[in-house]
């Protein structure tokens, strides 16, 4: 499966995962992770220790559809024999979707330009049995119209810190948004976006998606603003107060913080020459078929 070399090697695999009964992405002394449980698993079936870099984190409970981490090794490997090893020995609830060679010394986290994340609201008074796990049940009935407006003064370059946590270690809260919607989700819709999603039938009138991207984000971003959001539909928060929340910078403004299992990173984005190699040497890189996961 693996071949030793005299140089190092840099590879990168896109990994999804239910978020529930994870102490989120990164390994850490108390509580189990996603990046420790896939880290051990490589070990297992190559027999090398690897430290996995990902793109961005996840807190306890948030969901990943297509989070990519680089690793680093003087091996050259089998990818298909890697990637069907890989899953044997990983819990059905993460799932090791591709593993491909990039340039020497490609880093995720710098080289990502957009993360696109999915906040789900199952709307209704009598909720989805099946939408338990991955979204947030509102009783009150939310106006749309208006938590799109306030959405909209989000878009942009702003400083952030009104929705940031108050132990976020960020140097800075200036991050820029780039989409900021939120929608009803249709069954044919949900199950087309995502292959993974087990109940299509189980998607009735009342499913509220909101979906921000973003170069990055802080801790609790996205799930600060959603409860801000939560309040806005209620008509508990005005609308067009939300431009004045954010230039406040003041987290006791902003309404409560969602809870994490409505939360799913949904894709990371890339400069299209991201994956190139040196063009000089003319020298593709491996990559294995990626059964159509974006």
């Amino acid at each position: 499966m693996k071949q030793p070399l005299d140089q190092i090697r840099s590879y990168l695999v896109r990994v999804a995962f239910d978020g529930d009964g994870y102490s989120g992405w990164q390994t850490q002394p108390n509580g189990v992770t996603v990046q420790e449980i896939l880290e051990k698993a490589f070990a297992q079936v190559t027999g090398v220790a690897v430290r996995l870099n990902a793109a961005g984190r996840t807190d306890a409970g948030v969901h990943a559809l297509d989070l990519p981490a680089d690793f680093h090794l003087p091996y050259e490997f089998d990818l298909p024999a890697l990637r069907r090893a890989w899953n044997a020995v990983t819990p059905r609830n993460i799932s090791v979707r591709e593993v491909c060679r990039v340039p020497d010394g490609f880093s995720c986290r710098y080289r990502a330009i957009r993360r696109t994340y999915r906040y789900l609201i199952d709307n209704r008074r009598c909720p989805s049995p099946f939408l338990t796990r991955y979204a947030w049940n509102i009783t009150d009935k939310l106006d749309i119209t208006s938590m799109q407006t306030a959405m909209s003064a989000l878009i942009g370059e702003h400083d952030f810190t009104t929705f940031r946590a108050a132990d976020c270690e960020a140097k800075h809260a200036v991050r820029c948004v780039e989409t900021a919607t939120v929608h009803a989700v249709t069954a044919g819709e949900l199950s087309a976006l995502d292959a993974w999603w087990p109940y299509p039938g189980a998607l009735e009138e009342g499913l509220l998606s909101l979906t921000l991207a973003a170069n990055a984000f802080l801790k609790h971003q996205v799930r600060s603003i959603v409860g801000t959001l939560v309040e806005v539909g209620r008509q508990k928060i005005a609308a067009t107060r939300m431009a004045e929340i954010l230039a406040a910078r003041d987290r006791r403004l902003a309404g409560p913080t969602a809870p994490a299992h409505g939360l799913a990173l949904i894709r990371v984005d890339f400069p299209p020459d991201a994956f190139q190699d040196d063009a000089a040497r003319g020298r593709p890189i491996q990559q294995e078929d990626h059964d159509g996961f974006a």
